[in-house]
């Protein structure tokens, strides 16, 4: 499951800088039409763009291959992007990350994306997913999650298999609250990859908070663990 949401934030990132490559240039020239380095600059800005919108198109189609590989589902599941690259940080340095239409929000080291994902695979329990995330220039994912699910009762059902550490490599759970909600904190990952995640039953729903880093990257991770797990608000 945490590979599904935090892929798409991969596709995320050339696509942000995509976007801010082929705006920029209309503000050159609009600048000054007759100044012909800002007609050279405003060339390679969208040759750059052109070129990042290439790779995320790339990236996506390959995180969907992979992940209809490991479902054996027919349909990809569709992102919708709400925000790019949003947020100012506080006095505090974090910034307050709200789902446009999850009605949550968390506290993010770096601006984040905001997303929603249809699942479109008949074989999949999900029915929605509504995701705010970011990842660092260390390769650091950090992303929070309001998991929907298509039939009632499922939501305890894949909880109960969280509480077992079931499909994750090398899991350490521990049960907790959080707002008088059933929750487990999980710390699980390889040789080259690892995680902390925090999953809180709600209802028919769960809140999946994840912090993925690559290995030699752990101090750096560990010191945004706390902050991030605990900031979750579910707002009515």
């Amino acid at each position: 499951m945490p590979g599904l949401f935090t892929n798409f934030i991969d596709v995320l990132i050339p696509l942000a800088g995509a976007l801010l490559a082929l705006a920029f240039p209309q503000c050159l020239t609009k600048r000054d039409l007759k100044a012909e380095e800002n007609r050279k600059v405003a060339r390679r800005l969208r040759t750059s763009g052109w070129l990042l919108l290439v790779a995320a198109a790339l990236i996506l189609v390959a995180n969907i291959g992979s992940s209809l590989s490991r479902s054996g589902g027919s349909q990809p599941s569709t992102p919708t992007m709400h925000q790019v690259q949003a947020g100012t940080p506080d006095q505090s340095g974090w910034i307050t990350a709200q789902s446009t239409f999850g009605r949550f929000s968390v506290k993010v080291p770096i601006p984040f994306n905001d997303f929603t994902i249809d699942d479109k695979d008949s074989s999949s329990l999900t029915r929605k997913v509504e995701v705010v995330g970011c990842k660092s220039t260390e390769g650091i994912k950090v992303s929070a999650s309001k998991v929907s699910y298509k039939s009632s009762g499922t939501s305890t059902k894949v909880f109960a298999k969280m509480k077992s550490g079931g499909g994750l490599p090398n899991p350490t759970v521990v049960p907790t609250l959080v707002n008088g909600h059933e929750a487990c904190d999980i710390a699980f990952g390889d040789s080259s990859v690892r995680a902390n995640q925090r999953a809180v039953l709600v209802g028919e729903e769960i809140y999946l908070l994840i912090v993925e880093w690559p290995v030699g990257q752990q101090t750096l991770a560990k010191a945004l663990v706390p902050t991030f797990l605990d900031s979750l608000r579910i707002l009515e």
